[in-house]
């Protein structure tokens, strides 16, 4: 299957719709028991104004078990059936795995990498040079699903934001390269929102910046939620992110994500 595969830089804000064929994701673990269900979210997501749908096969939520790469390809044959229903959709795929992430490229032709793990696997940065893959480099420090509780100060945060996006950088090729500052992985609650608070430091690097923020930790704790009531707090975080200069935003409610990219674009523009 050869497709042109969407470029990471886009003049728009660019929403990708989450689709988790997981039991066990945080938020919407279980949520597609069948085929027809993910098919019928996917066309939800378009109509509501998704860019993008992002699908992960392997739940990278605190304390969850990984599957095996075997496992996670087969979930992921999947996506023979989405190509099918949905032929020109510009899909990324949510794996730290280089395995699997070759497996899907070459069977599905997807679009764009999604590596939570910021290249973990000694394998990822090799892959993505050869397929010339765009690719989201997400700001990790330490394992993926374990949360820290002590807090960095700011200054050490993102000086240590900043040198790994430098160093990992030069691993890829970085005109394909989009950036993720990794809000919930591996970040204290304080973390999270110093990273959403300094942003904008991460432009230096010339490259567009995703939010994944959608329903996460530092959304509902502070509120003293659950992230099924989490999407008031989610909208107002995007807002902040856009403004910040994030352009591409990881979402579970399209809708509301797209209403917020209109109105922060114009007041941009205005």
């Amino acid at each position: 299957m050869n497709r042109k595969r969407g470029i990471v830089q886009q003049e728009s804000v660019q929403i990708l719709g989450i689709i988790n064929i997981t039991p066990d994701s945080f938020y919407d673990g279980g949520k597609y028991p069948d085929t027809e269900s993910v098919i019928r979210d996917i066309r939800n997501k378009i109509d509501a104004g998704a860019d993008w749908i992002d699908i992960g096969a392997c739940s990278t939520r605190p304390l969850a078990k990984p599957v095996s790469v075997n496992e996670e390809c087969e979930r992921l044959k999947i996506l023979e059936d989405i190509r099918a229903a949905f032929p020109d959709i510009k899909i990324s795929l949510d794996t730290y795995r280089a395995e699997v992430a070759r497996f899907a490229v070459d069977a599905y032709s997807i679009d764009m990498i999604n590596d939570i793990s910021g290249l973990e696997d000694p394998e990822m940065a090799a892959f993505i040079s050869e397929y010339q893959m765009p690719y989201v480099l997400t700001f990790s420090d330490g394992p993926i699903n374990v949360p820290r509780k002590t807090d960095f100060k700011a200054d050490a945060l993102i000086a240590k934001m900043l040198d790994f996006f430098k160093s990992q950088l030069d691993l890829l090729p970085q005109d394909l390269i989009l950036l993720d500052l990794g809000f919930g992985f591996n970040k204290s609650l304080n973390d999270n929102y110093i990273l959403l608070k300094h942003l904008d430091s991460a432009l230096i690097f010339n490259r567009p910046i995703l939010a994944g923020i959608s329903r996460k930790r530092m959304v509902y704790e502070p509120l003293n939620t659950y992230p099924t009531s989490a999407l008031n707090g989610t909208t107002a975080l995007n807002t902040i992110a856009l403004w910040k200069g994030a352009r591409w935003l990881r979402v579970h409610d399209v809708r509301e994500a797209y209403e917020v990219a209109q109105l922060i674009t114009k007041l941009q523009n205005a």
